[in-house]
């Protein structure tokens, strides 16, 4: 079969379901010389190019007659493919993020940042809730309490501040006393009484 360099994978799988008639429509991965093909066939013929002339190859192996074996295989339905991207970006901090934490319910993030703040965030509309601002240095750990009502966060300033997660206000003083910048932060488990 003949096919131009700019044919892509669908168009692959639109040729494989008319070759096949199969009854049912299936998504199949194709491998040219050991590289899957995900975007074009020209794409591979240019990587497979690129090695054969750093192997010292100084002729082009490819020319408008050559026969490529291309192999395909069913891409299964299932199939958990690599995160290769953000699917979603939060974006406020002016520096660095240097930890995140989830709520205990999912609900909200907290995120610790070079900028010297802690922001929340509400997950369901991926938008700021509260800046909180207090801390003099890098806040380096953030922590929900179990009733995702509370925040602690800790850092280079070697302070402890508590937030109030629902309101980003900060509850009472710094807790004060390490000699060194906080290294973790953990709340103590919620026990239920029966």
């Amino acid at each position: 079969m003949q096919l131009n360099a700019s044919t892509t994978k669908m168009d692959l799988n639109k040729i494989l379901d008319q070759v096949l008639q199969a009854e049912e429509k299936q998504i199949y991965q194709f491998y040219m010389d050991d590289r899957e093909v995900r975007g074009s066939i020209g794409e591979i013929l240019d990587k497979m190019q690129a090695a054969s002339e750093k192997e010292g190859a100084k002729k082009s192996k490819f020319t408008g007659e050559t026969v490529i074996q291309l192999i395909y295989k069913p891409e299964a339905m299932f199939r958990i493919r690599p995160i290769t991207r953000a699917s979603s970006t939060l974006e406020g901090h002016n520096e660095a993020v240097l930890n995140v934490a989830f709520s205990p319910d999912g609900k909200a993030l907290a995120s610790g940042s070079g900028d010297t703040t802690v922001r929340i965030w509400d997950l369901q509309t991926e938008t700021p809730l509260f800046t909180c601002e207090g801390h003099k240095h890098w806040v380096l750990f953030v922590s929900f309490s179990p009733d995702c009502t509370k925040i602690a966060s800790g850092g280079m300033d070697h302070n402890i501040l508590l937030w109030n997660a629902e309101t980003g206000e900060q509850f009472g003083k710094p807790l004060r006393g390490h000699k060194n910048f906080i290294t973790s932060i953990s709340w103590e488990p919620m026990v239920s009484s029966y």
